[in-house]
């Protein structure tokens, strides 16, 4: 897997891919800020701060002493996403995630962007818009789905395998 960039690191953090999605949350209480003695680290952080209100991905506003920081729906979305990409846990013996779309011609982008994600999810292209994998992402996927307003174009299944 390819190295996370210092932005995905802090996104990742944001969107509380290991502690559960969150929306809005403290980040920083602005005297313990301008106390770190580490000016490499925190550079690094607010460069990558600066790129996700950059990307829309994040906004920032005072509360008091502290720093909050937003995601944008863009921003949750991406997540999520990222959510999907990384989720190990496996479904149960004998059960698959299946994927099947059926996306018009005229919005091909969002259909390259779903084979893009699904192949990073390690789901495996069984035919020419059915994709299955054994990684439990379906609760994400249909998730994704619905912010997307794909319904129309995109199911999610779990499914029994097939014995060979």
């Amino acid at each position: 897997m390819k190295k996370r960039s210092k932005t995905q690191e802090v996104l990742n953090i944001i969107g509380g891919v290991t502690e559960g999605f969150r929306r809005s949350f403290p980040s920083y209480d602005y005297d313990e800020l301008m106390a770190v003695r580490n000016l490499k680290e925190l550079r690094g952080r607010k460069q990558a701060l600066e790129r996700l209100k950059t990307q829309d991905l994040i906004t920032t506003r005072m509360r008091g002493s502290k720093i909050w920081l937003d995601l944008t729906e863009r921003g949750e979305q991406f997540v999520l996403a990222e959510i999907i990409r990384c989720k190990s846990r496996l479904l149960p013996k004998g059960r698959v995630c299946v994927v099947c779309f059926d996306i018009p011609e005229s919005i091909k982008e969002v259909r390259q962007a779903l084979r893009k994600l699904l192949r990073e999810a390690k789901l495996r292209h069984i035919q020419r818009s059915v994709w299955e994998g054994r990684r439990d992402i379906v609760n994400e996927l249909r998730e994704l789905v619905r912010r997307n307003s794909a319904q129309d174009w995109i199911r999610v299944y779990v499914a029994d395998e097939l014995s060979k």
